[in-house]
């Protein structure tokens, strides 16, 4: 469901809004992705997002200036529910549940967004993460996280954080798309479980 409201300027241009937009079990189908601009369509590709979500109280804006040759520009601020959903963006992410808050823009040049993670779990290389938090920026041919995400917003810098092996972890990535994309994470762990990581990790015994 949605509220809506559009204007005309009296060059030709206009502006169509959708606010309160949400939506339940949506899936990334290919009829989906065909309808969205062809950049945040790009985008969504290289996320490659798999399993259902959900859209809460999201705002959606399309704008075409007056000018014949200008190129449909379009903003999103809108907050995606996971439950158990997957990505493969350069790495493998599994098991992806709670919510994801994404705001962006396309302009028929580039298209990007940047956002909040607040995730209740997510699985990476069979480790699985809890209460994962932290900021992000995405485009077409990069992903940051953490600080690397906050500078490239000229924010302060805010690591990622969350939990594992009964531990806090603190760490910050960054992946470049492409036929075989390049990643980089730096991390940290503190008051883990030591031998539950190597039993869990290297399968060593318990002691």
């Amino acid at each position: 469901g949605a509220n809506g409201g559009g204007t005309f300027s009296p060059g030709g241009g206009w502006q169509c809004s959708l606010t309160r937009l949400w939506a339940d079990r949506m899936t990334m189908r290919p009829a989906l992705r065909a309808a969205m601009p062809p950049q945040l369509s790009r985008l969504i590709n290289q996320l490659r997002p798999n399993g259902s979500f959900s859209l809460h109280d999201g705002e959606l804006t399309f704008r075409k200036p007056p000018s014949e040759i200008a190129a449909l520009e379009t903003e999103w601020n809108v907050r995606l529910g996971c439950h158990r959903g997957d990505l493969s963006c350069g790495i493998e992410l599994q098991n992806i549940t709670g919510t994801v808050h994404l705001a962006g823009r396309s302009d028929g040049q580039r298209c990007f967004s940047s956002g909040e993670l607040e995730l209740e779990t997510v699985t990476y290389q069979d480790v699985q993460l809890t209460n994962v938090r932290g900021p992000f920026w995405v485009d077409e041919s990069w992903c940051y996280l953490g600080a690397y995400a906050a500078n490239h917003n000229g924010q302060p810098a805010r690591r990622m954080s969350g939990n594992a092996y009964g531990g806090a972890i603190a760490g910050d990535g960054w992946v470049q798309f492409g036929v075989l994309p390049q990643y980089g994470v730096e991390a940290e762990i503190a008051g883990a479980d030591l031998n539950r990581l190597i039993v869990e990790r290297f399968g060593g015994r318990q002691s």
